[in-house]
Formats: structure tokens, sequence, C-alpha cells
């Protein structure tokens, strides 16, 4: 549920954009061979707030922002006006209603990170903690 806002928070914002070019090349999931670099991957898993009296409508995600590109400035690029953008992000326009953006950290990796492509890519991914009511 908050890839979906995050997404559209990424997509609005004129820094990410203006380094991606076309939507395409943010997405959820994964980029796919012939998508244009540097481009963005969005994931994301939830669990709800627990205590003593059960759950809560409030859950917490992580999300993995994947920042991509064939140089290593150009994701690291990336990934500093990712961070900027999402870093305290909130969003009280209905569902879900997002109360905070934590960015934990952003850590580097190689590798091949689209598939079907053998090509080595720079990767940064941005690790961020979005707490989030349901209803």
């Amino acid at each position: 549920m908050a890839e979906k806002k995050i997404l559209e928070k990424l997509r609005g914002t004129s820094a990410v954009t203006t380094l991606c070019g076309a939507s395409t090349s943010i997405r959820g999931g994964e980029l796919r061979k012939g998508d244009t670099l540097p481009g963005i991957a969005v994931t994301g898993s939830q669990r709800p707030v627990n205590k003593s009296a059960g759950t809560t409508a409030t859950e917490f995600a992580d999300i993995e922002v994947q920042c991509i590109a064939e140089r290593y400035d150009d994701a690291h690029d990336l990934a500093d006006v990712v961070k900027t953008a999402l870093n305290g992000f909130t969003h009280a326009t209905g569902l879900p209603n997002i109360s905070m953006t934590h960015v934990q950290d952003v850590t580097y990796a190689p590798g091949p990170w689209i598939r079907g492509e053998d090509k080595v890519y720079e990767m940064f991914t941005v690790n961020c903690l979005v707490q989030y009511a349901t209803s």
C-alpha cells in the first residue's frame, strides 16, 4: 500500500524526474530490459503495529528504493535526490495516510540488476521506514 504513495511522490518530484526522464524508469517491482536509465525500482513489505489489545490501523512498511544506473556517479546522484525527496515525507490525503517516512540508510552494491541483461549496473538502495494508517 505505501509503495504506491512513494511511487507517486517520486514521480512528482522534479529533481527525481530530471535525472530519470521517462515515467517507465520509476516503477514498482524491478526495472525491465529496455527501461531508460538511470531508473528507480520500489519494493516493500508491511507489518501491523501491535499492542497488548491487538493490532491497530497503523502499519509500518520497509521500503527499498533501488537507484540503478550505468555509471556510479549517476546512481549516487539519483540516490541523493531520492533521499532528500523521501526523508520526512508525509501524505495525509486518502489512504494509506502516511504519517512518517524516515530514511534509515543508503547502501551501494554493483550487480546485474536488470533481468535478461548480462551487464553490471551501479545501484544504491535507499532504505526507508514508513508509518501509515489504513483506515
